[in-house]
């Protein structure tokens, strides 16, 4: 069997199998959004990828920026791929009480980055001054801008 073709997600990227980050390009493309990624599905780490977070910090900040509901419905997401293994390790109704606990979710999301269960991929606050990533990220919003246009 031949070898799988590596295709990168952005040029200019190493090379990433997983490419979450073209999901970041669906939509509205801003600064801070962001997409919680099991590490198993997230190929690139921080020190060679614009679009992952380097600290919890940085994944704390943009938390508590988004609402609850699609805090709850990300973290649920991710839960649903941990392993067995990461999921005794790290079990959500250890840190969550309730559907409107933020911090114990945030505390949760902490546990499975501390245990290297979670990656974030986001949008760089400053990739605009970033020409080659602006172009890539805005490619597609120009392209639905356009589709849009001309279908009016």
């Amino acid at each position: 069997m031949p070898p799988a073709p590596i295709f990168l997600s952005f040029p200019g990227c190493r090379a990433c199998l997983a490419k979450p980050c073209d999901r970041l390009r669906f939509g509205r493309v801003f600064p801070g959004k962001f997409l919680f990624v099991h590490k198993r599905r997230g190929g690139a780490a921080a020190w060679d990828c614009p679009f992952v977070a380097g600290s919890f910090e940085e994944v704390r900040q943009l938390a508590r920026a988004t609402t609850l509901i699609d805090l709850v419905g990300f973290v649920d997401d991710l839960a649903s791929q941990l392993s067995v293994e990461e999921h005794l390790r790290c079990s959500q109704q250890s840190y969550v009480a309730g559907y409107l606990d933020i911090e114990g979710r945030l505390k949760y999301l902490e546990a499975l980055w501390h245990h290297g269960s979670l990656t974030v991929v986001r949008v760089p606050q400053d990739f605009l001054a970033q020409e080659k990533l602006a172009a890539w990220l805005l490619a597609n919003e120009r392209l639905a801008r356009s589709v849009r246009n001309t279908a009016v």
